[in-house]
């Protein structure tokens, strides 16, 4: 598999005088003063469980949340435990109890995902190397019915697949039917029937990204301007393949656009700063903002469906921060302006190409963690992380069905 689509060769949360400036306002007797914070505990449920938790703070009387909701607490600055209650009937990922240290001034987000009830398995897209060649499959959340929907041999492949927002189709890359080296895009209904082509475009073309009204697919186009040094920018298309155009031209690297829910912007990663960061962008691409700033690698963004957060990729904790081809990849979660970064994953492997699943408590990922490449599914929150895959072969570049 080409290395320009792995890893590039790899809302809540309050601004610290934001809650300074409240808690002075608000003048209560609630912890305010010179030496306070807070705590934002944010809770997603999947499945169907209590429309209410209590959220307490040490030893306090709690603090009620809904089951889909966030609550802001007022704290002295210290070490706290931070627990919900109220779930009785359903699992906590994660610590139950946890201890959050606050500093003066600071708003610390906490995240919890219950899950209730056994909710069906979903159907994740992914490309495996298990047939000989690169192909796409897909197979449940446990691990069953896997069915292969590509048919390509030596020296074809296909990679990089996309489900359609309303699940009835999957973009996907391909090397078939080109009079030179690269990928395009085609579609298939969702069962890998109707497969056809949408780019006749040089380099390689992929990580598409369907808008959520499903009538646009962004894509990134990868060209290699020397052996060493490749040039991407990212573009927008109609579904059926017409008005394909470029929405970056500043002859960097961009890659994996990631729609935002209203469809209103795209978050990608770009090296036009000298490494590579996530900017957000309008969907003309104007308006390009700047979201990380760091001497490592961030890559691979990946939009919440709420709009509030946004995973990826990064390097920052590697042995080498700055090195994009060092192995010690790992998923992260920030809020979708770029603020309050969490680590989620702690392997010194590759952990990468991070998705959500259609509810926003899960995510969709690789790892090596296992010694090969697999697909994996853990809570937003990073706990309990399931191997679906479990294949002795290479099986990767997975999307959970919406």
């Amino acid at each position: 598999m080409k290395s320009s689509f792995s890893v590039r060769s790899a809302a809540r949360v309050l601004s610290a005088l934001a809650v300074a400036a409240a808690l002075a306002a608000c003048g209560d007797d609630n912890g305010t003063g010179p030496n306070t914070g807070s705590i934002t505990v944010s809770v997603t449920t999947i499945g169907s469980g209590p429309a209410n938790y209590t959220i307490k703070v040490d030893d306090d009387a709690g603090h009620g949340v809904a089951a889909n909701g966030d609550v802001s607490i007022a704290v002295d600055a210290g070490s706290h435990s931070v627990e919900l209650t109220g779930a009785a009937s359903c699992t906590v990922g994660g610590d139950n109890p946890r201890t959050v240290d606050v500093s003066t001034g600071e708003d610390v987000p906490v995240t919890f995902t219950v899950t209730c009830g056994t909710p069906a398995p979903g159907l994740i897209a992914f490309a495996s190397a298990r047939s000989g060649e690169y192909n796409i499959y897909t197979i449940l959340e446990d691990g069953t019915g896997i069915k292969k929907l590509t048919t390509d041999d030596l020296p074809d492949f296909s990679t990089l697949p996309a489900w359609s927002p309303d699940g009835s189709k999957i973009a996907f890359s391909s090397t078939r039917d080109r009079s030179s080296m690269g990928l395009d895009i085609w579609v298939m209904n969702a069962d890998g029937t109707n497969q056809s082509r949408l780019t006749n475009m040089a380099g390689q073309n992929g990580r598409v990204a369907w808008s959520s009204d499903g009538t646009k697919i962004a894509f990134a186009q990868i060209v290699n301007v020397s052996d060493s040094v490749q040039e991407g920018e990212i573009w927008v298309m109609n579904a059926d393949g017409t008005d394909q155009h470029a929405i970056t031209s500043d002859g960097a690297f961009a890659n994996s656009p990631s729609w935002s829910p209203d469809d209103s912007k795209i978050v990608f990663q770009s090296n036009r700063d000298g490494t590579d960061q996530l900017y957000v962008m309008n969907a003309d691409g104007s308006g390009i903002t700047r979201l990380t700033n760091g001497a490592w690698g961030d890559q691979q963004p990946s939009w919440s469906p709420d709009g509030s957060k946004i995973a990826f990729v990064s390097t920052r904790d590697a042995p080498v921060a700055d090195s994009v081809t060092t192995a010690d990849i790992e998923i992260y979660v920030m809020n979708a302006d770029g603020s309050s970064p969490q680590r989620l994953t702690t392997n010194s492997v590759f952990d990468g190409n991070v998705s959500w699943t259609s509810d926003g408590g899960r995510l969709v990922f690789d790892s090596r963690r296992d010694g090969n490449e697999e697909v994996y599914i853990m809570n937003a929150d990073g706990s309990d992380p399931v191997n679906v895959t479990n294949n002795s072969a290479e099986d990767g570049f997975a999307r959970p069905r919406p």
